[in-house]
């Protein structure tokens, strides 16, 4: 999260910059039919001055880049959850059933993205799965398969990642938080 903050924070100018292009296109699209002339001429000179993409004000991809850094940010906080869950739970048939099911199931989804997973990841992948069912080796879940998310991440989405990871009714719990009241 720290680091689309920072991406906000340096890209403020362009953002602004952006924001009043925007602002120009919405007086134009809500304009009365007597008042189009006047503010289609401004529109005009903007998109003259700042060339083609004052016609797309998409904030010069920065609300992009804050979304990606905060999907990478819970796909990195998942990955490190799983990390720790062997020091908390040392035998894998202890952990929920949730868990287990996202290791198991999960890994042999990744192992079919040889685009996404290099075969060296592969390769990790599945020696990594094979541990959990080794009671002499510590077990090392796969945090990256557990991960795996091909959707927008929305607060339905976020659920759905957490409660891999065996943490359910997270929207409640963060509800009732004395220092989110």
């Amino acid at each position: 999260m720290q680091t689309a903050l920072y991406t906000l924070l340096a890209r403020l100018a362009t953002i602004e910059r952006n924001v009043k292009r925007t602002d120009v296109l919405v007086e134009f699209a809500s304009a009365p039919p007597g008042q189009l002339n006047p503010i289609a001429k401004q529109l005009r000179r903007t998109i003259r001055r700042d060339g083609q993409a004052a016609i797309q004000p998409n904030l010069d991809g920065s609300l992009l880049l804050i979304c990606a850094a905060f999907e990478q940010y819970t796909s990195d906080a998942i990955i490190a959850f799983a990390g720790q869950l062997p020091t908390q739970v040392p035998h894998y048939v202890d952990l929920p059933d949730s868990i287990r099911s996202a290791n198991e199931r999960l890994t042999g989804e990744a192992l079919t993205m040889t685009r996404r997973f290099p075969e060296f990841t592969r390769q990790r992948f599945v020696r990594n799965l094979t541990g959990c069912f080794d009671d002499d080796v510590p077990y090392i879940l796969n945090g990256e398969a557990i991960a795996l998310n091909e959707h927008n991440l929305t607060s339905g989405e976020l659920k759905t990642l957490l409660e891999r990871l065996a943490i359910k009714d997270v929207w409640d719990r963060l509800h009732h938080t004395p220092a989110l009241k």
